[in-house]
Order: C-alpha cells, then structure tokens, then sequence
C-alpha cells in the first residue's frame, strides 16, 4: 500500500520561492549555454572575455601547487597572511590599510562579497539606490528583500551622473547605495566631483555606501582610480567590494574580499559561514602570490587591454551603424545597435549564433538599445572580433534591426 501521497498534476515550480521564481538568471551567464552549444557544434564562438585571460606566471602555479598538496583548509575570515598582504595593498592604494584581522574579509569573488553584504545589510522593504546602465546588483538586491531604486544616466552625455536625480530618489528607506567604478558596462569612470557627492548625500541622508571596484587597476587615459575609500570622513559608512578575477587576472580561482569598518565584519563574516564555512584554501594561497609577487606582468596585460580598446574603436569605424560612448576603464563596450526597444534581444542572439560574437543583451544592464561586447584577449582575437561585427553591420535589415 502507497502510504505517501503522490504529487499533483502541478509539477513542483510553485513550491519554489516566489523572489526567486521571479528572478532573472545572472546576464553574463544566459549566454554560457548557447556558447557551449555553437561550441559542440564546431561553430566559433570569438574568444575575448571580460578579465584578462592569460597563463599565470611560474610563481603563482607554484603556489598553487604547494597549496594542493598541502590538503588545508582556511579560517572562516580567510587566511591572515592574505589579509596582512591585503591590508598592506590598500594602504598604498588608499591611503589607509585596514586592520587585517578586523576589517578584512575573504570572499569567493566579489559577486559572493556582494551577496554577502547586501545579505547582511537590507531587511524587506529597504531601497538601495543604483546608478544604470550598471552591473546586475538588482537580483542581489531582490535576493536579500530589498527595493532596487534605479537612476539612470545617458548615452547622449556621456553617462554623466545627475545628482538632482539621485537626490529625488533617496527616501526614508533607502539603505545604501551601490557604486562601481569603472562602470560594467559603460566603462564611465567616477571623477572626483562624483565619489565627493555621493559621499555629501551618504552624510547628509545617513546611508551606506557599497562600492563594487572590481575594475580598478583597468583604467585607460591616463585617468586614476577613484573611491569614496580615499576618504577619511568617509570610509566608516563605506564597504568596499574587491575582485581577484580582474585586478590580479585569476578569474578560474575566484577570490574576492571584503573591507569594512570592524563593526560590520562580524556579520558579514556570520552570513559568509552560513553559505559555504570557508574559502578555499588553495585559492587564497594563489591570490597571496599573485598580490605579493611581481607586477610587472599584470601592468603588461592591462596595457594590452586599453590597446584592445582602441584597435576596436579603429576597426569599427568602418561600421557606422554602430554608435557608442569610448569606455574610459573596463573592458567592455556598451555598443548601440537600435532604437527600438527590445530588439536589442534578438540583436544579441543573432550576434552570437551568426557571428560568435558573445554579447549579452543591454535589458540585464538597465539600458534597452545596447549589447555589451568584451574586448579582453588577444589582438588577434579582438581582429575576428572586429570583422565579425563589421560583417553583422552590413547584412541588410529591417528599420535600424540587424537581421
């Protein structure tokens, strides 16, 4: 006799949580299954990335190597020897190193570092206030209960920050505001007007500020990095969220961190041991090597990338359907290809399935009209790149759709 009984007709989606139901995959990832498909059959997909993708120095895989023999794991706020390290980077960087044992905290990427904090941060009903086109902090938000309060900035300036608009959308709920600088997907880079406003409107309506810096070692023109942790008065009510992937070309080990005022650290750390314990062990000792060892092969690579960057814009000079604003940081560009809302979707799709071109659809970024295309990799590669999206311009099309 069947005691249990069966399940309904319904299938079983409606028993999944209604946030996540009805959440959108991250955007960067839709694409990964398409890839993968062209890719098994035997179709090119164009290898340029969003992170320097390049063979790690001896030293690093040395690292590497020890820590996996070691077979260790790691204390639940990371190792002290990265943070000490860590702290020390900072310290030159800003201007003020954080305490390693209270302020830091070792994430798995800084995706993980800002799922952490705006876990720990938002209850239900709480605003946090984005600046779009901008990266997809709107499901972390949406995960952690909060309300995502958009402003939106313009291709047609530039990108520039109306801080008329910013100030319009704080209310009495608004927690924090989330900054990233250089921007994904823009490639707008914070002027030092911009990080000291936000940090008079974070004073004045007693907010926090979550800055994403995952790009700041990737700037172009001779520009600087900004942050509001360049500042004294305000680096108490600000959470800075760092990347490994990017800044120290690891993107296949996953590292992140976390520095924050000591009182916040705790928590933040409670939140990291109730999703995964710990780190890995062996990912922290290659970030230790790469942090602590020779530069020079880094500044070579980020070097390239704004090398990248202008071979692009050359080469697509000779597609003048395509508009854009140049990125001044990041290796992305957010690249216009219609008018009509919407149709960006099926441009993208189209992009990637007749040209390899991996381009993620501007709807994931707060902005209809656009596709982001990375330019991180090889001259060659950013050569098929080039050609692929001149020959994509040219194929005749309907209104401003590309077919």
């Amino acid at each position: 006799m069947n005691i249990f009984s069966p399940c309904s007709g319904r299938g079983l989606s409606h028993r999944v949580n209604a946030t996540v139901a009805e959440l959108d995959p991250v955007g960067s990832r839709v694409i990964e299954p398409r890839m993968e498909r062209l890719r098994l059959e035997g179709r090119p997909v164009i290898p340029v990335h969003g992170y320097p993708l390049v063979r790690s120095p001896e030293h690093v895989i040395a690292a590497a190597n020890d820590a996996a023999g070691q077979n260790m794991s790691a204390p639940s706020g990371g190792l002290l020897k990265l943070r000490e390290s860590l702290a020390r980077a900072l310290g030159e960087q800003y201007g003020y190193a954080p305490d390693p044992k209270d302020e830091i905290l070792i994430t798995s990427g800084a995706m993980h570092g800002l799922r952490i904090v705006l876990t720990t941060l938002l209850e239900q009903g709480d605003e946090a206030v984005v600046i779009t086109p901008c990266y997809f902090f709107g499901g972390l938000i949406e995960l952690a209960g909060g309300r995502v309060v958009r402003v939106r900035t313009n291709p047609s300036d530039g990108y520039t920050i109306d801080f008329n608009k910013v100030r319009s959308s704080i209310t009495e709920r608004t927690k924090l505001l989330v900054l990233s600088s250089p921007v994904n997907p823009t490639g707008y880079v914070y002027s030092h007007a911009d990080v000291e406003e936000f940090i008079r409107l974070a004073e004045e309506f007693d907010f926090l500020l979550v800055s994403d810096e995952s790009y700041d070692r990737m700037l172009f023109d001779g520009l600087e990095h900004l942050s509001p942790f360049h500042y004294m008065e305000a680096r108490r009510r600000t959470i800075l969220i760092k990347s490994f992937t990017k800044s120290y070309a690891l993107p296949g080990w996953r590292v992140g961190y976390i520095a924050a005022d000591a009182e916040l650290i705790p928590h933040f750390r409670k939140v990291l041991e109730w999703s995964l314990l710990y780190c890995p062990y062996v990912n922290q000792c290659v970030a230790l090597a790469a942090l602590d060892g020779p530069q020079d092969w880094l500044f070579k690579i980020f070097a390239e990338i704004e090398q990248n960057r202008g071979q692009l814009l050359r080469g697509l000079s000779a597609a003048p359907r395509y508009q854009w604003v140049t990125p001044r940081g990041g290796p992305f560009l957010f690249l216009k290809v219609c008018d009509e809302p919407g149709d960006e979707v099926h441009i993208a799709d189209q992009l990637l399935d007749n040209f390899g071109v991996p381009a993620v659809h501007g709807r994931h970024f707060e902005s209809s009209g656009h596709v982001r295309i990375p330019y991180g990799g090889t001259s060659e590669a950013v050569q098929q790149l080039i050609d692929a999206l001149v020959e994509a311009s040219r194929v005749p099309a309907p209104s401003t759709t590309l077919p």
